[in-house]
C-alpha cells in the first residue's frame, strides 16, 4: 500500500509538470489558463470518478464486455475488497488480491487526471471554458471509461482479445491525441494576428515542466507493476532511456533543419520518448528502449508537421507527441514485448500473462495491437466529433471565444489575472521611435487607444518608464509582442 501512494503522489507531480509545461508553451495571454486548467477540471473528474467511474471500469461481477456496471458505485463494498493483477480485477482478498481496492481507485483516480491533463489543454488561446467543462463530463463518461475498460478490465474486449499496453499507450495517450485533433478541427485555426511573432511565455516553465513530468512518470508507469520488484526498476531504466534517446533525437533534427538547438523541442522529444515507451515499459529489454527513443524522437518530431498537411491547428502538438506517440509505442509493443521481462514483476504473469510479440515468435500480436489501435481511434473520433458537434449547436455553449477575445487573450477574458504582473501593460511602438526616440514608448490602456496615452521621452531612461507606468497597476491592460529595435 506504501508504495502504492508513493506512486500516487509522483503521478500528481507529473499532473503539476504538465501544467507547467503547457502554460510555458503557449502565449502570454493563455499562460496562467492552462497552467490552471488541470485543477480546474480535478474536481469533476474526482466527483464522476467516486460516483461511477471508478465502478463503471474495475468491476467484474458481469459478462459486459463494453462497459462495467454500478456495483462500486460511491466507493460501496470496497472495504474488503483488493486489486489482483493477476485477474486485472477487484475481488475479496480471498482471491489473491494484493493492493487494496481505495488505494488502487486513488491511484486510478489520478491516472484519470493525467490524461485529462494531457488532453484538454487543446482549447489553448481560443476555446471557451464552459462548453469545455461540459464536454470533459461526457469524455469522462462516455470515452474514458469504456475504453479504458477494454484495455484493463478482465472482461473487456480487448483484454480477451489479448491486446497489451503496460501503462496507458492508447488507453491514455492515443485517447489523448484523436480528441485533441478532433476538438482542433471543430475549433478551427487561431486568428492569423496573434500568430505574428509567436513566442512562447515561458521556456523555463516548459523546462521545468518536464523535469517534474519526467519524475512523475516513474510513479505513473512504475505503478502499473503495483509492487517493487525486478520489473519495476527495468521499466523505470526504461522509461529514462528512452526519453532521453527520444531528446537527443528531436534535438538533432532541429539542429540539422535549422542550425539551432532548441530547448522547447528538447523537452518535446523528452515526452515523446516517455510517451512511446509507456505501453511497452514493462514488457522489453533495457537495448529496446533505445529503439523506442529513436523511433519515438523521429516519428513524433515529423509528425508535428500533419497539422499543416492537414490545416488543423493543433496548438500544443498534443496529437503528433501523446496521439501518434501512443500508437506507435502501441504497435512496438506487439513486435518488441517479452513474455520474460513480464514474468518480472513476482505475481505470476502480470495481468493475466502474455503471450509476448514477434520477438517471442508470437506474430498475431501485432494483428492484435492494430485491432486496439483501430477500434481506439474510429471510437474515440466518432464520439468526440459527434459530442462536440452537439455541444456547439447549444445556445451559450458555442466552443470558440470571439477573435476579439482572442487577441485579448483567456487570462484576461476569464481571470482578469496574469501568470506575470508585467503582461499587464500594452507597449507600441510609434513609427517615429525607430528615427528619433529610440527610447521612446507609448503606454495606452486597452479600449482608450485614442486617449490617456502616456508617452515617456528617451531622457527619463527605463526608470523613468517604469515609475509612470507602475502606479497604474490596478488598470486592465494587455502585453504585445516586441519589436526588434525595441529597447526592452
Amino acid at each position: 500500500m506504501v508504495f502504492m501512494l508513493l506512486c500516487t503522489v509522483l503521478v500528481m507531480l507529473m499532473v503539476f509538470g504538465l501544467s507547467l509545461f503547457y502554460s510555458g508553451l503557449t502565449q502570454r495571454r493563455s499562460a496562467l489558463t492552462m497552467l490552471a486548467l488541470p485543477w480546474l477540471i480535478f474536481p469533476i473528474i474526482a466527483v464522476e470518478w467516486f460516483v461511477m467511474g471508478y465502478t463503471l471500469l474495475y468491476s467484474t461481477n458481469n459478462n459486459l464486455h463494453f462497459i462495467g456496471n454500478f456495483y462500486f458505485s460511491c466507493f460501496r463494498h470496497m472495504e474488503n475488497r483488493f486489486f489482483n493483477p493477476n485477474s486485472n480485477s477487484v475481488a475479496d482478498a480471498l482471491f489473491g488480491g494484493t493492493v487494496h481496492a481505495y488505494s488502487h481507485a486513488l491511484f486510478t483516480l489520478l491516472f484519470k487526471l493525467t490524461t485529462a491533463s494531457v488532453t484538454f489543454p487543446v482549447v489553448a488561446e481560443r476555446g471557451r471554458l464552459l462548453p469545455l467543462v461540459v464536454f470533459v463530463i461526457v469524455w469522462a463518461i462516455v470515452i474514458y471509461n469504456p475504453v479504458v475498460y477494454w484495455y484493463w478490465n478482465a472482461n473487456g474486449w480487448l483484454k480477451r482479445l489479448q491486446a497489451l499496453d503496460f501503462a496507458g499507450g492508447n488507453p491514455v495517450h492515443t485517447m489523448s491525441g484523436v480528441v485533441a485533433f478532433t476538438y482542433s478541427y471543430m475549433l478551427g485555426p487561431r486568428a492569423t494576428d496573434t500568430l505574428t511573432h509567436y513566442r512562447s511565455s515561458s521556456t523555463g516553465f516548459l523546462t521545468i515542466g518536464t523535469i517534474f513530468c519526467i519524475i512523475g512518470w516513474t510513479g505513473f508507469v512504475g505503478g502499473c507493476s503495483f509492487n517493487i520488484s525486478l520489473q519495476t526498476l527495468m521499466l523505470v531504466i526504461n522509461l529514462l532511456n528512452s526519453g532521453c534517446v527520444a531528446g537527443a533525437t528531436w534535438l538533432t533534427i532541429d539542429y540539422i533543419i535549422s542550425g539551432k538547438l532548441s530547448i522547447v523541442g528538447f523537452c518535446s522529444g523528452l515526452i515523446s520518448g516517455l510517451v512511446v515507451v509507456t505501453p511497452a515499459a514493462g514488457y522489453i529489454n533495457f537495448w529496446l528502449s533505445f529503439i523506442f527513443g529513436i523511433l519515438g524522437g523521429l516519428v513524433c518530431n515529423f509528425a508535428t508537421r500533419i497539422k499543416f498537411w492537414m490545416r488543423i491547428d493543433d496548438t500544443l502538438d498534443i496529437f503528433a507527441i501523446h496521439g501518434v506517440g501512443g500508437l506507435l509505442g502501441s504497435l512496438l509493443t506487439g513486435i518488441f514485448a517479452s513474455k520474460r521481462v513480464a514474468r518480472l514483476n513476482g505475481v505470476a504473469d502480470i495481468a493475466g500473462g502474455i503471450a509476448g510479440g514477434w520477438i517471442d515468435r508470437h506474430y498475431l500480436q501485432l494483428a492484435y495491437q492494430l485491432a486496439s489501435c483501430a477500434a481506439t481511434v474510429g471510437y474515440v473520433f466518432c464520439v468526440t466529433f459527434m459530442a462536440l458537434w452537439l455541444i456547439n449547436r447549444v445556445p451559450g455553449l458555442y466552443l470558440r471565444i470571439s477573435v476579439k477575445q482572442e487577441a485579448q487573450g483567456t487570462d484576461e477574458l476569464y481571470f482578469g489575472e496574469y501568470i506575470q504582473d508585467f503582461i499587464e501593460f500594452l507597449r507600441v511602438l510609434s513609427p517615429d521611435d525607430y528615427e528619433t526616440e529610440p527610447m521612446g514608448l507609448q503606454h495606452v490602456e486597452l479600449g482608450q487607444h485614442e486617449s490617456g496615452s502616456i508617452h515617456t521621452p528617451a531622457a527619463g531612461g527605463m526608470a523613468g518608464y517604469f515609475d509612470q507606468i507602475l502606479p497604474h497597476t490596478d488598470e486592465t491592460f494587455m502585453m504585445t509582442e516586441m519589436k526588434p529595435n525595441e529597447p526592452l
